[in-house]
């Protein structure tokens, strides 16, 4: 998912800026630093190259020149989403500032309240759709945990909005969350005695949140299947989530047994929800 766009003017200034997310980052910093690396690209590489796109640790940020090399755009986005994807909407994103504000001059950017109302493009542009794939085997803390899943989005904990028939059918659930209102966040109820591995539902799942219980063996039951996750969804991210109830199996220990971040939660604390709420949303911003 995008997490902010900026557009840079030449001199450096930020003359526009939107966050999807509570980045909470200087917008001018930012400029200042992507413009630094694009004039040292150039100095250092052969003629009119530059850099284009930086990797971190839970962030791509991608960068590109339009309106006659006037302007830059900056998108950070998840380092799991689709480079192809990225590119598209930055496209989009460029073509449809240059069919509102191309007959500007460059001067006039500076005034940045003139480009407020491209939030309405943008905002529309970047909404994501995301899929979330819940996973183990079938289990007694699988159904409670996907009951929690159900009412995540009903805050009042005494309270269901579904019967207990919908709730044993339901397969996917709505996830809203008021800091990503331009995600769009579909959760998936995944069985492993009744998905293939090779059936196109994984496919679409950018996040996979694995249900451990900590027992030797049944996390045993995993490892292959992880592995076979990581090969056919490298663009997917991989958690775990670990119940605190059962096992004497540590996070730490089963972390080094799977080869991917673990969350504890305890199902039968009040918070639960709140605390799996938390989790979820960790996950979709980036680890």
């Amino acid at each position: 998912m995008i997490h902010e766009i900026m557009i840079v003017s030449q001199g450096g200034l930020c003359v526009y800026s939107h966050e999807f997310t509570e980045m909470q980052v200087n917008p001018q910093l930012v400029a200042g630093f992507t413009t630094a690396i694009d004039t040292f690209s150039q100095s250092l590489l052969e003629r009119e190259q530059n850099i284009d796109s930086l990797q971190m640790t839970a962030l791509n940020l991608k960068i590109s020149r339009f309106l006659h090399n006037a302007l830059s755009m900056i998108i950070f986005y998840n380092k799991y989403d689709s480079i192809d994807i990225i590119n598209s909407i930055m496209i989009d994103l460029q073509t449809q500032f240059i069919e509102s504000f191309g007959n500007y001059e460059v001067e006039d950017f500076f005034n940045t309240a003139l480009l407020k109302p491209f939030d309405k493009i943008a905002i529309p542009l970047c909404t994501t759709h995301l899929d979330i794939g819940m996973l183990s085997v079938q289990s007694s803390y699988k159904s409670k945990l996907w009951e929690i899943i159900v009412n995540i989005n009903n805050r009042s904990s005494g309270e269901s909005s579904f019967s207990e028939e919908i709730k044993t059918e339901l397969k996917t659930i709505e996830y809203n969350n008021p800091n990503l209102p331009n995600c769009d966040i579909l959760i998936w109820n995944l069985d492993l005695e009744t998905v293939k591995l090779h059936q196109n539902i994984f496919l679409n799942n950018q996040i996979f949140i694995i249900i451990i219980e900590a027992d030797f063996d049944f996390i045993q039951k995993y490892i292959s299947m992880i592995e076979i996750l990581k090969k056919n969804n490298s663009n997917s991210l991989i958690v775990g989530i670990i119940m605190k109830e059962s096992g004497a199996i540590t996070k730490k220990n089963v972390e080094k047994l799977l080869q991917i971040p673990i969350f504890e939660l305890s199902i039968n604390e009040p918070s639960a929800k709140d605390n799996l709420s938390d989790i979820i949303y960790k996950c979709i911003i980036g680890i």
